[in-house]
């Protein structure tokens, strides 16, 4: 083979011994001014120099064409500007766009057999790189009316892909529905979209989102088939039930007088006015009756008279608020007690009830004869019915649930279990006996309805009303005498008790019924409209808004603890055994005196504004705010001598604080609480558990001698602080030192702190209080309270009606300390009290400046 010569290489070597050379040496030109001696390669398809030269101007480069435009395709339009010529090209749009962006192995397109319709079927695949499912695909079939895009186009998803049909169903309604919305939209907004495209896009986005939708669905049917329920849709019984009615041959008048015998299942048996289809299920057949012109009237009248064995009528006993695990499939109750009122004296009495067991009584007042018999009904994920009771001469007040006996079944094995001691509010939570998973029921609270029985043609009834009066609790009405008792008029609820499960006005009202002692009430029933609900003292009822009580205002009713308050009942005991004031000792004030001052405040606090004060932010936005009591103090020092008032009480009246440096403290302070506080509260939440706020107000003793502890042992800590601090060279430059920066303070050098510092006084604020085990509510008033003696400190000002003016024995040092502090800093460390300044010999009293007046400058002209 004969070597290839290559320009600029004068050695003759063959080019595969060559090393491979750049271009280089053509800068701007595309000529290497080495030219044969060049040992780089240079590529011939380079144009010559000479062909580049253009008078003078070796740099300029060639001129580039104008790219070519592509043709606007266009994907939205106004709809007064569409005509049919704009739809038609719109829609011829869409479908190329679907053909070109789909393969041929990805696209089949078939036409309906009269040619009008075209269906195009296309394999969307998601894109997202992390899909979770092994199917990865869906296929979609799709058309375009002549009318699109003024409507959306159909969309269909094919049962025939690997795609289970519930997990289709549910991606078809999905986007169903958003085609629906987003053309709804584009209607309101006057335009006309091609929808397609966004479509697919709105389809790749959601469709990992629909999978998990329909695989839950799906687990969901594969659970119930297990236990052996069937879901069956409204619509396919009633289209069932409707093909049934047009070819039964029973439907023949003449066959009214004729019954089919013989009793085995799957037979139909007709008597009278109604059927029995498979043995279970009845019928009506007064539908038989109707104009044949009206099948769907027919038909719905059919279906909604399809019954169990046993028919809808009686007093339903229903469960509100049901809750089942996700492997609990049913539950049926075995027995059940319930508490049935004598409509004759309204005496109440429980009655335990098996289920198609008749039972008959006497009360025991009037001895009036009662009957009554409990026909259960399957509990499960659609159906909250526990059965029926069938009652003569008594009304269903309440439902013992704690004393029921009920037979859970376990979805996994499709076992029964007993379960016992169900409380309403508390969710039950158990294992199967044979297969160990984790079962649970919650059941919020019981609601009695009574069902009119149905009336015949003669307009006659077989059920006496005198015999059956409504359920004597209803929810949406008031209860019996609106919830009081002769124990407590003003109380409109029951409380139901945790020991028995039953519910009660009162306690007294429980330990008079029941033998057992009474355990706090943690349920109640309101008596205005019988919503059972979690027990709250003094706060409204949660449907209705009602007081349930006169609130803390009243002494004879202790706010729904359960039981009633024995220290106010033996304090409102009998006038007549009067004592004399002269005979008892002086003492202090006891804390239950106080208790209705402070607790209509703090219900208002927990039932209107619970998240803010039990937000871990409260506390710091309810101190830093309290700073803001230095703003009258800071217009005062802007009017200086303007405001004489005011002025004359100015312990440094030379020294005059500045707008400029104001604004410094005010920015220091924001800037530790935003950039240290807050992400340290942001940390504390994850770190130390969430507090819970006690139901129950402090005394105004208890706020006076936890206040005065909070403060007195805050005084000490900070007092050893401070003295460290100034003793400390090293540790006043870097911590302490910024606070001293102005020799006459102001109110807004408060805060003027460095970080260290701040953290230390807000961690004794904090941890203080949990160590003297304060309330809430005291802690929040100690806060305000200690910021406002700290400005107090600082406004430099030595005004009479102060805190150390008007606390005796001068028990707090007040501004004058402290201005005293700042003149000479090894004195007066304490920062509210005094005590430990005169203790320890660090006290300094006060010596009022007074103001030098000023001197006339004079100069050699003014002495001539």
């Amino acid at each position: 083979m004969t070597p290839v010569l290559m320009r600029g290489n004068p050695s003759g070597r063959p080019a595969s011994q060559m090393r491979t050379r750049t271009p280089q040496g053509m800068e701007g030109t595309g000529h290497c001014t080495m030219e044969d001696r060049c040992r780089f390669l240079h590529p011939p398809q380079f144009p010559l120099v000479d062909d580049l030269l253009v008078s003078g101007n070796l740099t300029r480069p060639a001129q580039r064409m104008p790219p070519v435009p592509r043709p606007s395709i266009p994907q939205e339009i106004q709809l007064c500007d569409l005509t049919e010529d704009v739809a038609e090209q719109l829609r011829e749009t869409e479908i190329k766009q679907l053909k070109k962006r789909f393969p041929k192995d990805q696209l089949i397109v078939q036409e309906r057999s009269d040619g009008k319709v075209t269906y195009y079927r296309v394999t969307v695949e998601a894109t997202d790189p992390d899909w979770p499912f092994d199917l990865k695909e869906v296929d979609i079939m799709v058309s375009f009316p002549d009318s699109y895009p003024l409507e959306i186009f159909t969309l269909n998803i094919p049962l025939d892909q690997d795609l289970p049909p519930v997990m289709s169903r549910c991606v078809q309604e999905a986007s169903l529905e958003w085609l629906q919305a987003k053309h709804a939209t584009n209607q309101l907004r006057g335009k006309v979209e091609l929808l397609f495209r966004p479509f697919l896009r709105w389809l790749d986005r959601s469709l990992e989102r629909l999978f998990t939708e329909g695989a839950r669905q799906l687990k969901k049917d594969i659970d119930l088939e297990k236990a052996g329920l069937q879901f069956i849709p409204y619509q396919e019984l009633r289209a069932t039930v409707c093909e049934q009615s047009e070819h039964d041959p029973s439907s023949d008048p003449a066959s009214d007088g004729t019954a089919a015998t013989g009793a085995d299942d799957g037979k139909l048996e007709k008597t009278g006015g109604e059927r029995t289809v498979d043995g279970g299920k009845r019928l009506h057949s007064g539908c038989e009756e109707e104009p044949p012109q009206q099948p769907q009237e027919e038909a719905s009248h059919l279906v909604e008279n399809i019954k169990i064995s046993d028919p809808r009528r009686g007093t339903e006993v229903k469960v509100l608020g049901l809750r089942l695990g996700e492997n609990t499939a049913t539950v049926v109750a075995e027995k059940i007690t319930v508490c049935l009122q004598c409509n004759r004296c309204k005496v109440t009495a429980d009655l335990f009830l098996t289920g198609r067991t008749a039972c008959t009584a006497q009360c025991e007042k009037c001895s009036a004869s009662i009957n009554a018999a409990f026909r259960p009904c399957m509990l499960h994920h659609y159906s909250d019915v526990l059965g029926y009771l069938d009652l003569r001469n008594v009304a269903p007040a309440d439902l013992v649930l704690q004393d029921c006996e009920l037979m859970v079944g376990c979805l996994s094995c499709s076992q029964e279990c007993p379960v016992q001691n169900v409380s309403y509010g508390q969710t039950k939570e158990f294992n199967c006996e044979h297969c160990h998973t984790k079962l649970s029921i919650l059941a919020e609270s019981i609601r009695f309805q009574y069902i009119q029985p149905r009336v015949d043609k003669s307009g006659s009834s077989a059920v006496n009303s005198k015999m059956i009066r409504d359920p004597a609790v209803q929810k949406g009405k008031p209860l019996p005498e609106k919830g009081t008792c002769k124990h407590y008029k003003q109380s409109h609820r029951w409380l139901r008790f945790p020991c028995c499960g039953r519910a009660y006005p009162c306690d007294g009202c429980h330990d008079e019924d029941q033998d057992h002692p009474m355990e706090l009430a943690t349920r109640m029933i309101c008596g205005y409209c019988a919503k059972e609900q979690p027990y709250g003292n003094g706060k409204p009822c949660i449907s209705c808004g009602s007081m349930m009580t006169r609130g803390t205002r009243t002494s004879h009713w202790e706010g729904g603890l359960g039981c009633r308050s024995k220290q106010e009942q033996q304090r409102s005991s009998h006038y007549s055994e009067m004592l004399n004031i002269s005979e008892l000792p002086l003492q202090l004030l006891p804390s239950g005196a106080s208790d209705r001052l402070l607790q209509p405040f703090w219900d208002y606090l927990l039932f209107h504004h619970l998240p803010l004060i039990s937000s871990p932010f409260f506390p710091v936005l309810l101190a830093f705010s309290s700073f803001f009591f230095s703003v009258p103090f800071a217009v005062v020092d802007l009017l200086g001598e303007k405001m004489p008032v005011m002025h004359q009480y100015k312990i440094q009246p030379d020294k005059q604080p500045t707008l400029t440096m104001m604004a410094t403290s005010l920015l220091i302070a924001l800037y530790n609480h935003i950039f240290f506080v807050l992400p340290a509260v942001m940390i504390s939440m994850f770190i130390l558990p969430a507090p819970t706020l006690p139901h129950e107000a402090p005394t105004l003793y208890e706020v006076f001698v936890s206040g005065l502890a909070l403060l007195l042992l805050f005084d000490t800590q900070y007092y050893i602080w401070h003295f460290i601090h100034h003793k400390h060279a090293q540790l006043y430059r870097s911590i302490h030192a910024i606070h001293h920066e102005y020799m006459a303070p102001f109110s807004w050098s408060t805060e003027q702190l460095s970080v260290p510092e701040l953290m230390t006084v807000g961690l004794w604020s904090n941890q203080n209080p949990i160590f003297l085990k304060c309330h809430p509510l005291t802690t929040w008033c100690v806060t305000v309270f200690s910021i406002w003696m700290s400005v107090e400190d600082h406004i430099g000002y030595d005004l009479p009606w102060t805190l150390n003016r008007l606390v005796p024995f001068g028990l707090l040092g007040g501004a004058p300390a402290h201005d005293m502090h700042h003149q000479k800093p090894s004195s007066n460390y304490a920062p509210f009290f005094s005590h430990w300044d005169i203790i320890f010999g660090t006290s300094v009293p006060l010596k009022k400046k007074k103001k030098t007046p000023k001197k006339m400058v004079t100069t050699k002209s003014n002495s001539l």
